[in-house]
């Protein structure tokens, strides 16, 4: 081999060697690269802690709501009301606690207050195996679970699909939800055991301040 055979070898090993940590560097980033980003530094969904000014904002949306147990005394005489027109439209509707009584700090933006959220859920079964509330028995649902919580001075509006077997109840500021929707019946499994058709009925009480927290609604930080 020449001597200049030689040297040109040797700058094509020396230009490889190069390259190859300089493909390695490429590669990472066109892989990782775009994933460390989003981990470490661009995160556009996660929100900012909630601000005095904001946090004073909820403070005076929830001053001018009724307390968490008037708001809850009332809803779940809704509640009860609207099982007992499910119950008259279809007299064999027994009904079980499915969910009790869970009560939740609030979200953003009423996460620094002393507010909370309560749900329930509860299940009605007639031992049938179709559906327990029928598609005709929908429409009469819905009129008499509306006139009912008008009685209660808690006006809601009924959005729903009664051919889809659900609907809710939704007061104008959604501070109030009720849903009910049929279930199908469903064999029994390695894990789980059969269960009946059912109609699943469930409350949602948005942000309230407890009675004794309206003098002092903040949370405090320490």
């Amino acid at each position: 081999m020449t001597k200049q055979k030689r040297t040109a070898a040797q700058k094509n090993t020396i230009f490889l060697l190069m390259a190859i940590p300089i493909a390695i560097v490429a590669i990472f980033c066109m892989t990782l690269g775009p994933w460390l980003w989003v981990t470490l530094f661009d995160k556009p969904y996660e929100r900012q802690p909630t601000s005095p000014e904001e946090t004073a904002q909820a403070v005076t949306r929830l001053q001018g709501r009724s307390s968490l147990e008037d708001a809850e005394s009332k809803a779940l005489e809704l509640m009860s009301r609207v099982q007992a027109i499910v119950t008259d439209i279809h007299p064999r509707m027994t009904w079980t606690v499915e969910i009790g009584r869970v009560v939740s700090d609030c979200e953003q933006p009423f996460d620094r207050t002393e507010g909370k959220t309560i749900s329930y859920s509860s299940a009605g079964t007639t031992g049938d195996p179709g559906d327990p509330v029928p598609v005709s028995g929908w429409e009469e649902f819905s009129r008499r679970s509306v006139a009912a919580s008008s009685d209660l001075g808690l006006p809601v509006t009924e959005n729903g699909v009664p051919k889809y077997r659900r609907m809710e109840l939704v007061s104008a500021d959604r501070t109030l939800v009720i849903r009910m929707h049929n279930q199908p019946a469903s064999e029994a499994t390695r894990n789980l055991s059969a269960t009946p058709a059912r109609t699943v009925l469930s409350l949602e009480l948005g942000c309230h301040l407890p009675a004794d927290k309206r003098s002092s609604p903040i949370r405090p930080t320490s």
